[in-house]
């Protein structure tokens, strides 16, 4: 449970470091997005925030999923006629 919680604090920060890498090329190419249009696109770039951006994304919602199942499924799994 407390490792949940850690991993959806690393995805909640890579979600931070992509917001701030595209803050910060906003705030370089203001007003000029035309000369940057092509680095943006085409070196790398744009694909690699794009990675980071959907990688966070995808551990945020895989760690909801395994909290969600971790907060119903195993109180009701120690409910057995046995253990009554």
């Amino acid at each position: 449970m407390l490792t949940d919680r850690f991993v959806s604090a690393f995805a909640d920060t890579l979600r931070g470091l992509y917001q701030l890498y595209l803050a910060c090329v906003d705030l370089i190419s203001l007003g000029q997005y035309f000369n940057f249009a092509e680095w943006w696109q085409y070196e790398g770039a744009c694909d690699g925030i794009g990675f980071l951006a959907v990688f966070a994304s995808m551990l945020s919602i895989y760690t909801l999923c395994a909290m969600t199942f971790e907060h119903w499924y195993l109180p009701f799994s120690s409910l057995t006629l046995s253990n009554l």
